[in-house]
């Protein structure tokens, strides 16, 4: 629960402790929240105002809650997007002790501390954040207002595991999981390397079998291999299925085919029936062609990333006679003449006399890994950012994304001052921090529907393939509202997410090479005090949790304490365990 404007910590169970405890929600930034102190208090002060944020919040200080050190160029614009025009930013014991300045919300200076001065008040880091003046100014050298961060992935984190799939089986690299929809009850996942394993949708299958092997097609590292499976709309009755992959030798190309189901076997692609459908030369091993998916309107939807590196080197992704750095859209059950795929009439660039690639859909993409669609038609896309930001995107008809004038919501090239007219921001992004709300290289996932964690339904579910974060986006129609961390999984390689027949949601990961198949699992909110067992005694546990403030009595998370978290908690117990 974040203080919505002005609250007290008094409001958030602990009771205020003396005169100027009162904190403001300031914003968040690189995956924390911060609060900031409504009067000018000293340092002790702050750091006992801290204290009893991390106890309103059951958190830890020093661990979750934290005086904090604010003394990077992105953190200064942080607090400037803020409505910081004059202040100073303060730190102590670092390697370069000094002062943050900016003025007129623009820094403009960094001048080192001098002995004596406000710094001198402890042995740990802190920021002292003070409207700029004189330096002999007594108010401005005896009075400071604390910055107190809070860390989003421990604040109000719903109790969510990871549980293994699949325990008996082991793959090869696995970077997709998809379910054909057709009533069988199986499962298919992408084996980088270049197998499609297909096996039967129950946790205690011991055995899996090569759906299509072509791993003599390709090497081994980098983007080389099977990246994606598509199955048609009417998979049950043509037998079509989509597949993505880059090949090495004798020259980079990535390629999306079709291919039919073997008459004969329905675990066995027939490898003859190949018609090669689109195809993109590459000169560099990675941003390449991967993800395939068909929407809601029965049209196959295709990832291509810039083409590779950094900076987009080959200036591809705002050039629209290059089908790299966009989403495309094809009709793969019609032709036009001299393709063998037809151009959707309704596609944003179909009939131009520009010579732009009428198969773009969208563009302005560095490294879109994974997108879906969801009930409502929206397609969601994680878009891998370059060297501090990534990104979440709602993909729209004809959208131009940004990159490279942006990496998420910030310039990139040029650093400053670019011209984003035209261009659609990110809902959110992620800066680039090794923490449990930090994001180095995002994973695209899907809106939970599933039934085993009612608390996720209707958010986002996605991840990090280099920290191994899971985030839930909260939403609304105009965009993202809100983002938690609901399972940091340090040294889990996410490459990818999944959802079965029955909507329940998979998380592909890989170590060393060997993958495995995970799944959420949530604790059950109607049982209360964890024995297992729905009665009066979870009444009387939820009713002691509510006298004491408990945040987790908050059934309507409304941030208030009142007799709506019991008729809350009372539709709760109704609903049961899942």
């Amino acid at each position: 629960m974040r203080c919505a404007g002005w609250c007290v910590v008094g409001a958030l169970g602990v009771g205020s402790v003396s005169a100027g405890q009162d904190v403001v929600f300031l914003g968040a930034f690189g995956g924390h929240d911060y609060y900031l102190t409504s009067e000018a208090v000293t340092i002790l002060q702050a750091r006992t105002i801290a204290q009893d944020l991390a106890t309103a919040l059951d958190l830890e200080y020093n661990k979750d809650v934290y005086l904090t050190t604010i003394n990077d160029e992105d953190e200064n614009d942080f607090l400037e997007a803020q409505g910081a025009s004059n202040w100073w930013i303060g730190l102590s014991d670092a390697a370069d002790e000094g002062v943050y300045i900016w003025e007129n919300g623009e820094p403009f200076d960094y001048e080192n501390w001098a002995p004596g001065e406000p710094n001198n008040v402890g042995n740990e880091d802190y920021v002292v954040m003070w409207p700029a003046g004189n330096w002999n100014d007594e108010s401005v050298t005896k009075s400071f207002a604390g910055i107190i961060e809070v860390n989003q992935s421990t604040h109000g984190a719903p109790p969510i595991d990871l549980v293994e799939a699949f325990p008996n089986l082991d793959f090869n690299i696995p970077v997709e999981l998809k379910d054909p929809m057709d009533g069988t009850n199986r499962l298919f996942v992408v084996e980088k390397r270049g197998i499609i394993s297909v096996f039967d949708n129950d946790e205690g299958a011991t055995t899996k079998k090569a759906f299509v092997d072509l791993t003599d097609r390709f090497e081994t590292g980098e983007e080389y291999g099977i990246l994606g499976l598509a199955f048609h709309p009417n998979y049950a009755d043509n037998g079509v299925v989509i597949v993505s992959y880059t090949l090495s030798d004798p020259s980079i190309v990535s390629v999306v085919s079709k291919f039919t189901v073997s008459k004969d076997d329905p675990d066995a692609l027939d490898v003859d029936s190949e018609v090669v459908l689109v195809e993109v030369p590459q000169s560099i091993p990675n941003h390449n062609m991967h993800h395939v998916e068909f929407g809601p309107d029965g049209f196959l939807y295709i990832a291509v990333g810039d083409g590779g590196c950094c900076g987009d080197p080959l200036d591809t992704a705002q050039d629209l006679t290059d089908l790299r750095g966009s989403i495309l859209r094809i009709d793969v059950d019609d032709e036009d003449p001299g393709l063998p795929y037809a151009i959707p009439e309704d596609n944003p660039f179909a009939g131009n006399g520009n010579g732009w690639r009428e198969e773009i859909w969208a563009y302005g993409f560095r490294n879109p890994w994974r997108f879906s669609f969801d009930g409502e038609g929206r397609m969601w896309l994680g878009d891998v950012g370059q060297d501090k930001w990534e990104e979440v995107d709602w993909v729209v008809k004809g959208g131009n994304y940004g990159w490279p004038i942006m990496e998420g919501t910030h310039c990139y090239d040029p650093p400053k001052d670019c011209d984003q007219d035209g261009l659609v921001l990110p809902l959110w992004d992620h800066f680039h921090e090794n923490s449990p709300a930090g994001s180095y290289a995002v994973v695209g996932g899907y809106v939970y529907e599933g039934s085993s964690c009612p608390g996720l339904v209707g958010k986002y579910i996605y991840g990090d393939f280099v920290i191994g974060n899971v985030f839930a986006m909260t939403y609304d129609d105009q965009g993202a509202t809100d983002v938690e961390t609901i399972v940091p999984v340090p040294g889990m390689l996410i490459s990818g997410f999944g959802v079965d027949a029955s909507d329940e949601l998979y998380i592909i990961e890989y170590s060393e090479g060997i993958g495995h198949i995970f799944k959420l699992e949530c604790a059950c909110k109607a049982d209360v005090n964890g024995d297992g067992k729905l009665n009066v005694l979870d009444f009387v546990a939820f009713q002691g949790l509510w006298q004491a403030q408990d945040p987790a009595a908050d059934c309507d998370d409304d941030g208030a304490f009142n007799i709506l978290d019991f008729v809350c908690y009372q539709q709760v117990f109704v609903e049961g365990c899942p």
